[in-house]
């Protein structure tokens, strides 16, 4: 945790030059940042990646696309490890466990 924002004015100086005054002199966004997303989620990808296997292997979204892609995407899924993965497939994986889980709620009606 950062205590008085000590650390944070700490930063803001030592970056004086580097980044643009409008984002360094920013007081009010804070929280994580996207560009250590793939960092945070190889933590726990080994439990994550079961459950989003799980899910769209049994989804019917994973259907709507190409037979060739979503067997790919769960082959490369079940075989990856925290190590492997890269943000682009992650991003791919994860949208298409969130339409998965928001069809379980909202199914087509046809």
């Amino acid at each position: 945790t950062i205590a008085n924002n000590v650390e944070r004015a700490v930063i803001r100086t030592y970056m004086k030059g580097i980044l643009p005054d409008s984002i360094r002199n920013n007081l009010f966004h804070r929280g994580l940042q996207s560009a250590d997303n793939l960092h945070r989620i190889q933590k726990d990808w080994m439990q994550w990646k079961d459950i989003i296997y799980s899910t769209l292997s049994e989804s019917p979204i994973i259907m709507l696309m190409k037979e060739n892609e979503w067997k790919y995407i769960l082959h490369r899924l079940k075989k990856s490890t925290a190590h492997d993965i890269d943000f682009e497939f992650v991003q791919q994986v994860c949208i298409l466990y969130s339409c998965s889980l928001y069809y379980n709620i909202h199914p087509f009606k046809g």
